[in-house]
C-alpha cells in the first residue's frame, strides 16, 4: 500500500465508522459552541450578600450603599447580628457577608482602625472571587475618601501622592473563560484525536493482524495529522473569534508549535492504538486521564508551586508543553523564542512517539502480528 493510498484510505474510512467519525469531526463542532457557553458571562455577578451594619451612622450606611451598587454583589438580607448572617452563609441564603462594627465611623474619622469584616463561601471559588473583589473595592474607596475629607477639614491638602491603576495585560475583562477554555481547547484537541485514533486502531487489529508497511504507516499518520491540526486551527481561529476570546497574539508562530504538537498527539494516539485490544479500551483511557493532563499542565497556577516530581512527569504529555506555547502563543503576545523550552520538549515527544508506534506498528513478529 502506498502512501497516497494509505492517507486517502483513512480520511474516507473514517466516516465509515460512527463513534470514530463522531469523536474526530462532529465533537469538535460540538465542543466548540457548547464548553464556551458554560463561561460566557465571563465573571459571577449579583453574587447574594448579607449586610449586618451594627453601627449605622452616616459612613456606616455610605459603605452599605457603596457594596449594594457593586456589579458582582447584590444585597439579600440585611440580618440584625452576626450569628443570623453566618447562619444563611452556612445554609447557602447568602454567599457573603459583610460586617460592620460598632464604632467604625468615629475610629475611622480619628484615624484609627475601624473594624469591618468580610464573610465568604469558600466552596465557590468564582463566585467568591467576585463578592471579595466588589466588596473590598467598596470598602477601600469609603475609607480613602472618609480619610480624605477628615484631612481636608484639617487643613491638609487632601490629594493622594499616588494614584493606583490596575489594568490585566492579557486577559482585559479578567474573565475565567478567557484563561481556561483556550487551554482547554488544546486538551480537547488531543483527547479527541487520540481517542479516535484509538477506535479505529483496536478495529483495525481486530480483522487484520498482517504488518504493516512503512508507507501505509506513513500514510495513516499523516492523515491523522491532517485532521489534528485542522481541528487546532478552527479552535485557535474560528472558535476564539466567534467567542470574543484574546486573540492578539502570533498567530504565523502557531504554525510552528501547531505541527509539532499535533505531531506528538498523533504518535502517541498510534502508539497507545497499537496496545488496545479493543475498541473501549481508547474511551476508558479518555476518561480516566482528561482532567490529569489538565492539571498537570500547569496552566491553572504557576509550576512553581507544583512537586518537581509532577513537573517531570508532565513533560511527557503533549498537551503539558502543547498548551502553555498555544496560550502563550494566542493569548499573551509571545514569540517563538518565548516557547523555546516547550517547542523543544514537542519535538522530542513527537520524535520517540514516533518511533515507538513504527516499532509497535511495522515490525511484527514472525507470526504476522502487529507488535509483539
Amino acid at each position: 500500500m502506498t502512501f497516497l493510498r494509505a492517507y486517502f484510505g483513512t480520511l474516507c474510512a473514517i466516516p465509515r465508522d460512527k463513534p470514530a467519525s463522531m469523536m474526530l469531526f462532529l465533537s469538535i463542532l460540538l465542543y466548540s459552541f457548547f464548553y464556551p457557553a458554560a463561561y460566557m458571562h465571563q465573571v459571577a455577578v449579583k453574587v447574594p450578600l448579607a449586610i449586618v451594619d451594627l453601627d449605622n451612622t452616616h459612613l456606616s450606611r455610605k459603605l452599605a450603599m457603596a457594596a449594594a451598587a457593586s456589579q458582582g454583589v447584590t444585597v439579600a438580607s440585611r440580618p440584625n447580628s452576626l450569628e443570623e448572617a453566618k447562619r444563611r452563609l452556612q445554609y447557602g441564603e447568602v454567599e457573603a457577608v459583610l460586617w460592620i462594627a460598632p464604632g467604625f465611623e468615629r475610629d475611622t474619622l480619628k484615624g484609627r482602625r475601624g473594624d469591618a469584616a468580610i464573610l465568604t463561601n469558600g466552596g465557590y471559588l468564582i463566585r467568591t472571587r467576585s463578592a471579595l473583589t466588589a466588596l473590598s473595592g467598596a470598602l477601600g474607596e469609603i475609607v480613602r475618601d472618609a480619610v480624605m475629607m477628615n484631612l481636608a477639614g484639617a487643613g491638609v491638602p487632601a490629594a493622594l501622592p499616588v494614584d493606583l491603576i490596575v489594568h490585566p495585560l492579557f486577559n482585559t475583562r479578567e474573565g475565567y473563560g478567557s484563561a481556561v477554555v483556550p487551554g482547554v481547547m488544546t486538551l480537547i484537541v488531543q483527547q479527541t484525536l487520540m481517542l479516535g485514533i484509538g477506535l479505529l486502531l483496536a478495529t483495525w487489529r481486530g480483522t487484520s493482524r498482517r504488518k504493516t508497511a512503512p508507507s501505509a504507516f506513513f500514510g495513516m499518520a499523516a492523515a491523522f495529522f491532517t485532521i489534528g491540526m485542522c481541528s487546532l486551527m478552527y479552535f485557535c481561529g474560528f472558535t476564539f473569534w466567534v467567542q470574543d476570546y484574546p486573540r492578539g497574539g502570533d498567530l504565523a508562530a502557531l504554525f510552528v508549535v501547531g505541527p509539532l504538537f499535533v505531531a506528538a498527539v498523533v504518535g502517541l494516539g498510534l502508539l497507545l492504538g497499537s496496545c488496545y485490544s479493543r475498541r473501549e479500551q481508547s474511551g476508558q483511557f479518555l476518561l480516566g486521564t482528561s482532567l490529569p493532563f489538565f492539571f498537570l499542565s500547569c496552566i491553572t497556577w504557576p509550576t512553581s508551586a507544583a512537586p518537581p516530581a509532577l513537573l517531570w512527569l508532565a513533560k511527557l504529555i503533549p498537551t503539558t508543553a502543547g498548551m502553555q506555547a498555544v496560550v502563550k502563543l494566542t493569548q499573551m503576545g509571545a514569540t517563538l523564542h518565548d516557547v523555546e523550552a516547550e517547542l523543544i520538549n514537542l519535538a522530542v515527544l513527537a520524535l520517540a512517539f514516533g518511533i515507538f508506534a513504527w516499532v509497535r506498528l511495522c515490525d511484527a513478529g514472525p507470526d504476522g502480528r502487529i507488535g509483539r
